[in-house]
């Protein structure tokens, strides 16, 4: 039997947004195709949580940091300068590989870095719906 570990996730992710990415996926947390992350080394090892986190931009890209690559334990981050902060939150690995390309899934709190452009499906589910300004309240809807 394995130790469980309870997350108080309001605690620990009150200004992000938490996200399950499964081995074998992408998550992409921008309006654009790049970044990109996936995980690896999804497990529980010796009682602790761990898993390994990759992606970013291609090389030769105009950002302030191209890639990030870090094996973590869960309450550990690692921060993507220009993008956000990951900090693995949960593991649920998969005991037995069936298929090719089945896995476990890595739980992180995805804090974005204020200058991101973020995908705006991530963005209200951090801050919300859109707030009606006194421009948007003046402007009549033409349709």
């Amino acid at each position: 039997m394995f130790a469980r570990v309870e997350v108080d996730v309001n605690q620990v992710c009150s200004n992000g947004v938490v996200v399950g990415i499964r081995e074998g996926t992408i998550f992409r947390p921008g309006r654009e195709i790049y970044p990109a992350y996936d995980v690896d080394d999804v497990r529980i090892r010796m009682g602790r949580q761990e898993a390994h986190i990759g992606g970013g931009y291609p090389i030769g890209a105009d950002v302030i940091q191209e890639f990030i690559s870090a094996d973590l334990v869960a309450g550990e981050s690692v921060v993507h300068r220009g993008v956000g902060t990951f900090t693995l939150l949960t593991v649920d690995p998969m005991l037995i590989r069936l298929l090719p390309g089945s896995g476990g899934t890595a739980t992180f709190c995805f804090t974005p870095a204020p200058e991101f452009d973020l995908d705006p499906g991530l963005a209200r589910l951090i801050y919300g719906p859109p707030r009606k300004t006194a421009d948007t309240l003046n402007r009549r809807d033409e349709n």
